[in-house]
């Protein structure tokens, strides 16, 4: 099918992502929480799945639900975009996540693929207003733009959050 120019890269500066908030029955947020690592922080962070060429955003979501937390879900709602840059292979990369909301129906953590880059990480699941504590206090300790995702958080609770 040929080079997945949604990847970003050496040659590519620009990344496509699909975000998503898995929301499990009981109305709790999953997210990857990924332990210290050397001088990195412990952090949280959802779900970011790579489009890849020919997939629709909900289909790269859909798949990264059923590749990274095990689950089958539906996509429920849209929270918009975060446009951020990281570095890879000494280029800034311009990223944009799309993030979606997604319902999960069945989730069976040993279903996780384990030669994924989370595969370090633990799957937990948090109130909004815990996970929204957490981010934040993630957001005021570390400087990587990537990494705070209070913004769409925020827009969850405002706008689609089950009361």
């Amino acid at each position: 099918m040929g080079r997945n120019y949604y990847q970003g890269g050496a040659e590519q500066r620009y990344h496509l992502s699909a975000g998503v908030l898995a929301v499990d029955k009981d109305g709790l947020l999953g997210v990857h929480h990924l332990p210290r690592n050397g001088e990195d922080f412990e952090r949280y962070e959802f779900l970011h799945e790579t489009v890849e060429l020919g997939e629709t955003l909900e289909a790269a979501a859909l798949r990264g639900l059923r590749e990274e937390f095990g689950a089958e879900a539906r996509i429920i709602g849209y929270l918009g975009c975060l446009l951020t840059t990281f570095n890879s292979h000494c280029a800034a990369i311009e990223k944009a996540t799309e993030y979606l909301v997604a319902h999960v129906e069945t989730w069976n953590e040993s279903r996780r693929k384990t030669d994924d880059n989370t595969v370090g990480s633990r799957i937990e699941w948090f109130t909004s207003d815990r996970l929204l504590s957490l981010m934040h206090d993630q957001a005021d300790r570390d400087s990587t733009p990537d990494l705070d995702e209070t913004t769409i958080l925020r827009r969850y609770i405002e706008q689609l959050k089950p009361q």
